[in-house]
């Protein structure tokens, strides 16, 4: 009897071992971590928070120009048309900063990271990262883009900075800088601050003429603002800068001379005089225009632009001016210097001014003084006499100008 009690025993204790070490080699069982994380997961308890310990160092700088880099990759445009509204250490409650996606669970572990908020195209994004900068997110759903009129931020400040913030060596000749949608108002030190704004408001309407705060074409910006064109104020001294080494760093289209050139300094309705910002900026603007849509604005034929060129000239002339224009044009430049691509920047300039009031004789005397090259004054005549280039410019549902601009813009 004793014999058998303690076989007994001996299988009981054996029995209690067994469900011991079966309890201890089970681990508790935790939840999915999102993929592309690099937070440490808290497996001891996931329904207990706990403060990330880390000692990573950062650069505030270069956590932004990464998200900088994620919106200009995301929106497909250059980093230059993007600004910073603000950015902030914050701690995220868990691992997915702030933008969970949807079948995933994350580490509950609290996560520091940034919260930077950029603005582009009168809108708003929120950007959010890991402390490192190895994560980053546009938050989408959760943090939908935030129109820029909620926010007091200005798109353009048109503050003159007096270094050119990404090519040092220009310094050296210019001094005032006003960045306009990603293109560049640059000047001389002699060259009037008065001018120098007036210009960058000039081009800030030409790009965004109902003055919405949102580029009326934005590829047109694009082009214009990737291929780094500019705006020149200066004297036709300083135009030796373009064929230096630093000058070709950017694209060239037209110039403002602020010492004899005409100014309307409020516009030429309050001024009562012509202003050449309206000519000169607008050439350059044209280059996108011409590179956007060949097919529409090139200035090499074909191209709806260059066929009704050949009807207001009275024929195809390829290199020189003729010496005598036919009786039936209605655009006669002569300059012997002005190829005809030259011939189709003046013709688009002058067709757009009639378009939009510009050359109104009751605003100025500009359509009378330059009768021997163009006398169409107004919209009304310009649809009476130029079908062509009056269809282009009003019936091919493109965002062109159509306003004066007066230097004013928002």
């Amino acid at each position: 009897m004793k014999t058998l009690l303690f076989f007994a025993m001996i299988l009981v204790f054996a029995a209690s071992l067994s469900c011991n070490n079966e309890s201890n080699n089970t681990l508790p069982r935790t939840d999915p971590i999102a993929e592309a994380t690099d937070e440490p997961v808290n497996s001891a308890d996931n329904n207990t928070l706990t403060k990330e310990k880390t000692q990573i160092d950062y650069e505030p700088s270069k956590i932004e120009a990464l998200a900088l880099q994620k919106m200009s990759d995301q929106l497909e445009i250059p980093i230059s048309l993007l600004n910073i509204v603000s950015s902030e250490l914050i701690e995220w409650p868990n691992a997915a900063i702030g933008c969970p996606s949807p079948g995933y669970a994350y580490a509950q572990v609290i996560t520091p990271g940034h919260k930077i908020l950029i603005s582009y195209d009168s809108r708003q994004y929120q950007i959010h990262t890991n402390l490192s900068g190895s994560n980053i997110v546009l938050c989408k759903d959760n943090y939908p883009a935030i129109p820029a009129s909620d926010v007091a931020t200005p798109l353009i400040e048109f503050t003159v900075l007096d270094q050119h913030p990404d090519f040092e060596c220009v310094s050296d000749k210019m001094n005032q800088f006003i960045n306009v949608f990603g293109i560049y108002v640059m000047a001389t030190h002699e060259a009037s601050r008065e001018y120098v704004l007036h210009t960058a408001n000039v081009l800030a309407e030409y790009i965004d003429n109902d003055e919405n705060g949102t580029p009326d074409d934005p590829e047109i910006l694009k082009y214009l603002a990737e291929n780094n064109f500019v705006v020149p104020v200066w004297t036709d001294a300083d135009t030796v800068f373009r064929e230096t080494k630093c000058g070709q760093n950017f694209a060239w289209g037209a110039s403002m001379y602020f010492d004899h050139d005409q100014w309307a300094i409020g516009g030429i309705e309050k001024a009562g005089t012509w202003d050449a910002n309206l000519e000169e900026v607008w050439h350059i603007v044209t280059k996108g225009w011409g590179s956007v849509y060949p097919d529409a604005f090139g200035v090499r034929k074909p191209s709806l632009l260059t066929d009704a060129l050949d009807i207001a000239r009275g024929g195809y002339f390829e290199h020189e001016p003729p010496k005598r224009y036919p009786d039936s044009a209605w655009y006669k430049y002569y300059d012997p210097t002005c190829t005809y691509e030259c011939q189709a920047y003046e013709y688009v300039y002058w067709a757009l001014m009639a378009n939009i009031g510009a050359l109104d004789p009751e605003l100025t005397d500009k359509c009378e003084n330059s009768a021997d090259e163009w006398a169409i004054c107004t919209k009304s005549d310009l649809k009476a006499k130029d079908i062509l280039i009056y269809q282009l410019l009003n019936e091919k549902n493109f965002n062109l100008p159509t306003r004066i601009p007066d230097g004013s813009y928002r």
